[in-house]
Formats: C-alpha cells, sequence, structure tokens
C-alpha cells in the first residue's frame, strides 16, 4: 500500500484524522466511539477514539474552551487515558495552530525546533522513553 500524499495532505488540512489513520494508513475503525469526559482543573475535555491498531489507540482530545491544555493537563489527560489503553496517542491541536504549522511546514524556525525539542526531552522521560532523547 503506497501513501497518497495529495490524499493524505487533504485530510491533515481538513483535520479529518479519522479518515487519515482508517482510509489512507490502514488502522482498524474504533471499538467504542463515544466521545469520554474527563475534568482536571475545572476545566472540562473530551477524547474520543478515532482510530486503533494491534493494541494502539489514536484519540482525539479537545478542551471545552477549544484551547490545548498546558503540559500538566496534558500529561494528566495521558495518565488517564493510560488507564483504559496502555498504548495510545493523543492528538492535542486546534485549527488555528494546525493551520500555522501547515503554512510554515516544512521551513521551521531553529528557535521553534530547539523548543518543541526542548519540550520533548522534558515530557519523554515522563513515560520511561528517556532512551529515545538520547539520540
Amino acid at each position: 500500500m503506497s501513501l497518497n500524499f495529495q490524499i493524505t495532505h487533504d485530510l491533515l488540512y481538513n483535520f479529518q484524522f479519522s479518515d487519515l489513520f482508517i482510509e489512507e494508513l490502514g488502522w482498524s475503525k474504533p471499538s467504542r466511539q463515544k466521545p469520554e469526559t474527563l475534568k482536571i482543573d475545572n476545566q472540562t475535555y473530551q477524547y474520543q477514539k478515532i482510530a486503533e491498531l494491534s493494541g494502539v489507540a489514536i484519540f482525539e482530545v479537545t478542551a471545552a474552551d477549544g484551547n490545548i491544555p498546558e503540559a500538566k493537563v496534558r500529561v494528566a489527560i495521558h495518565q488517564e487515558v493510560t488507564k483504559l489503553i496502555n498504548e495510545n496517542l493523543l492528538i492535542f491541536i486546534t485549527e488555528e495552530e494546525f493551520s500555522y504549522i501547515l503554512t510554515t511546514f516544512p521551513i521551521v524556525n531553529a528557535t521553534v525546533k530547539e523548543a518543541a525539542l526542548s519540550a520533548y526531552r522534558k515530557f519523554v522521560p515522563m513515560f520511561g522513553n528517556s532512551e529515545l532523547v538520547s539520540r
């Protein structure tokens, strides 16, 4: 199965993550599609499984206020989701931020790259994957 870059771009551009994983990448439809609600720090979040494959689940996470939560809240959400399924990927992104990424990719300022790498290095060891950041 070869990846159709135009279809992939269009699905990403239109925030059709479920279609991207299922139709273009060959993942399975989720066994449960009902959104779950979670309350952290007086803010309500919903997470919904959009695709799964070999024990790994992809979730879209949205906040009632439409913003991406701070890092500590994202960690708390990840911990809650991990109680349900250990291997997961959470998608936290707003349309505005995704549009910015699309308009700047692949040209990304070195400062932004370093900030993203720094945040990654702080986040990953919390989950026991520190060998990934040493490369």
